[in-house]
Formats: structure tokens, sequence, C-alpha cells
């Protein structure tokens, strides 16, 4: 049961390090890591068909078989815990968020006081007053 495990696992973990050492990023370490290790087992199912004949053959696809079942555990057992991460982490976004849009809102609020005073010049006419210099020269 041990081999069964190790093989896919194994091939998640080659994957996954073979990805990552290419520099790819998150997601397709991750695509990669699950396409070897599920790759790995049918590439055991196959080799153990074609040395095998009829009789070992049932015993020879055993261990492949228990593997490709087995390969999806840690899956099912990490989806919670990924599923609450993400979860942290979209409420943590919307408030920086919030707090984004309520500074911006606070800097725009307190420029268009200065306007409305005459403390400052608004945007265009300055740009219009660099473009009236670059003709000059």
């Amino acid at each position: 049961m041990l081999a069964a495990c190790l093989l896919p696992y194994g091939g998640y973990l080659l994957g996954g390090l073979a990805a990552w050492i290419c520099r790819f990023n998150w997601s397709l370490i991750k695509t990669i890591s699950i396409e070897t290790g599920l790759q790995n087992t049918s590439v055991s199912i196959l080799v153990a068909m074609s040395m095998s004949g009829q009789p070992d053959l049932d015993l020879a696809i055993i261990l492949p078989i228990a593997s490709t079942m087995v390969s999806a555990w840690p899956f099912y057992i990490s989806l919670p815990f990924y599923m609450l991460y993400n979860k942290h982490m979209n409420k943590k976004k919307a408030k920086q968020l919030e707090d984004v849009e309520g500074s911006t809102m606070a800097v725009v609020d307190a420029k268009h006081a200065l306007e409305a005073e005459g403390k400052i010049n608004t945007a265009c006419e300055e740009s219009n007053d660099d473009l009236a210099l670059e003709n000059k020269l």
C-alpha cells in the first residue's frame, strides 16, 4: 500500500519541483504537479499490462489501480483548508479595497475643496500652460 501511495505522490512532488525550478507561475506549478502525478499512475498500469501475461496481469495491476484510487485523498483532505484560506484572503482584500477607496475619496474631496478656494489650479490649466510654452519654443 505504501508503494501505491508513493507512486502518484512522488509524481506530484517531482512535477511540482520541476515546474518551480523552471519558474512557472503558481497556477501552472499546481497544474503540472497534478498532471504528472496522474500520468504517473497511468504509465505504471500500461507498463504492467505490457510486461505481464494474462495470469499475472491481474496481480500486476493491483498496485497501480490502488494507487489511482488513493491519489485523490490529499486533495479531498486539503480542500476545506484551501476554501477557508480563500475566504479569509477575500475578506482581507475587500477590507483593503475599502480602505483604499475611502482614502482616495478623501484626497479627491480635499483637492476639490482647495480648487474651490482658488488655492490650486486644475490639471487642465497647468497642461494648457505647458503646451503654450512648448509651442513658443
